[in-house]
């Protein structure tokens, strides 16, 4: 069985489609071919309901020379477009029935964490949202934005958006505001937009922000009429609160109306919720594994990872249920069995 298995999972990639879906053989015409990738590409896009922009991306390709092929005007080399194309679609059929779109659970954690948008949304205050990596904030912040729509606003501090003009550009690209040459008329001109619009502005992994782009927020904030909440780890409260720099943020503090502490671990029910999602069952033995897992490092993200892996390698079985032996195999998939001073027998 694991040779079999080591067997598919090398072969997945490039498994056809039950379409026509190959290479061009030898005595096959470039127009016949170009035919029945166009042929294919339609029928791809329209069972999958993927747009043409988003194939155009993932085939490396401007959407304007996927147009042009697929209407048969293309003078460019047919031929490289059409084996390009061929070769995403070929890749896409190995994916088709193991990929899946990512799952909100709601578990206590993420409760919390909606929570905390809900009030900060409805109440227009300050909420600061911390804890371990891996315990759901990105993913419910996700959700919480797929449910309220255009009057949630989310964005990700990482290190190119650091500093305060930075920040507020990546702000305005987001908000649609033009990102003007001085840093001061963005920043009003964000302001403007923001004040008294009702909306939720959730800033994640915001202890990667300097101080100076905190204040930068912080001044927009205080123009009102908005909520703000913001995401990350142990360090995002202590930066603030803690040490030499706690005068230096004591305004932004003071404004702080809501706080959620997200505390490492899931409990057992959490784990059988995400069980139920990711494999369909609530088996004792998966469970058990599982909620091993979720004491580990990993919590919510270690949990799912796992049912993820196992749900595709039963998959690649051509089975519809997945055992405790598709998630110990996952595990070693992911290396956890080989990675020193992890608890829980991983």
């Amino acid at each position: 069985m694991k040779a079999q298995r080591a067997e598919r999972i090398e072969q997945s990639a490039g498994r056809p489609a039950p379409s026509a879906m190959r290479l061009a053989s030898g005595n096959q015409t470039i127009q016949a071919f170009a035919e029945r990738v166009r042929s294919d590409l339609q029928d791809h896009l329209r069972v999958t309901r993927k747009s043409q922009a988003t194939a155009a991306k993932a085939i490396g390709m401007s959407d304007a020379v996927i147009s042009q092929f697929l209407s048969k005007g293309y003078k460019g080399d047919v031929a490289h477009v059409a084996h390009s194309i061929n070769a995403w679609l070929l890749l896409e059929s190995g994916r088709l029935g193991i990929l899946r779109e990512p799952i909100w659970v709601e578990t206590k954690p993420a409760q919390e964490i909606h929570t905390a948008m809900d009030l900060a949304h409805k109440w227009c205050d300050l909420g600061m949202v911390y804890g371990a990596a891996g315990l759901g904030k990105t993913r419910t912040g996700k959700e919480f934005r797929r449910q309220r729509g255009s009057t949630v606003l989310l964005m990700t501090a990482d290190e190119t958006t650091r500093s305060p003009f930075a920040f507020l550009v990546a702000l305005a690209h987001a908000l649609d505001v033009s990102a003007t040459a001085t840093i001061q008329k963005t920043k009003d001109e964000i302001a403007a937009k923001l004040a008294g619009s009702g909306r939720l502005l959730i800033v994640d992994e915001a202890q990667k922000l300097t101080y100076k782009a905190v204040e930068t927020l912080r001044a927009i904030y205080d123009k009102g009429g908005f909520g703000l909440v913001l995401l990350g780890n142990e360090i995002l409260w202590r930066t603030f609160t803690a040490g030499r720099t706690r005068s230096e943020y004591d305004q932004l503090v003071s404004r702080v109306g809501i706080k959620r502490v997200i505390h490492p671990g899931l409990e057992h029910d959490d784990v059988a919720r995400i069980a139920v999602q990711y494999l369909g069952h609530r088996e004792p033995e998966c469970i058990d594994f599982l909620v091993a897992k979720a004491g580990d490092r990993g919590g919510i993200r270690s949990v799912v990872k796992h049912c993820e892996r196992a749900y595709q390698l039963a998959q690649l079985d051509e089975r519809t249920a997945v055992t405790v032996q598709d998630l110990q195999a996952a595990s070693k998939m992911m290396g956890e069995a080989a990675m020193p001073g992890r608890g829980n027998g991983a």
